[in-house]
């Protein structure tokens, strides 16, 4: 895959959540919860994760989890400190704010990504337009600039530049000094005297 390129969003919610075995067995509500209150827990957490909410009528309930009505009724009393009845459903304040924390942290890196994603763009198109624009710095062939006309090897240059004498120049007596002495050491360097 391209960098730059996103991911398609596969519209799905997270396919699980975390929970540390030890934080839910140290609560004393758990330890308290017979066997089968204790399948029903975790059969509605299942629940309620994939479907949101599941119904508050016992009846309905065990209809829905393919349990004797009997069984949910004389259970559900015993795992409701971790449900919330909102209507006529039962739904998990824990699980929901766990999801709502999923949502916020992969829409966090989603935009983490995007905003990387554009400074590499960005950075990208600078050093591309640097290139265009250093590669076209010479004029169209069809319009050349006046003066600007190459030379072929043939044909001298007209512009012949003239030595400039820096004594002529030098104001200060102190560098006039400094300047003949530095001339003769080279001219004595270079003749090897």
């Amino acid at each position: 895959m391209a960098s730059g390129e996103e991911l398609p969003s596969q519209g799905r919610d997270a396919p699980a959540y975390q929970e540390f075995a030890a934080s839910m067995m140290a609560r004393m509500s758990y330890r308290q919860m017979s066997l089968a209150e204790r399948g029903l827990l975790y059969t509605l957490r299942n629940e309620c994760w994939v479907n949101r909410k599941m119904p508050s009528d016992p009846a309905k309930l065990a209809r829905v989890l393919g349990y004797v009505v009997d069984d949910i009724r004389s259970t559900l009393p015993g795992v409701m400190e971790f449900f919330e009845v909102q209507g006529e459903e039962l739904v998990c304040p824990e699980l929901e704010k766990y999801r709502h924390y999923q949502d916020a942290r992969r829409e966090r890196m989603s935009e983490g990504g995007k905003k990387s994603a554009d400074q590499r763009r960005r950075v990208k198109q600078h050093v591309e337009d640097e290139t265009t624009s250093a590669s076209t710095l010479h004029p169209p062939s069809n319009h050349p600039a006046p003066g600007l006309q190459a030379l072929r090897q043939d044909q001298t240059s007209q512009n012949k530049s003239k030595p400039v004498s820096s004594e002529a120049n030098i104001q200060d007596p102190w560098l006039q000094d400094y300047e003949r002495a530095s001339a003769n050491d080279y001219a004595h360097a270079s003749r090897g005297y």
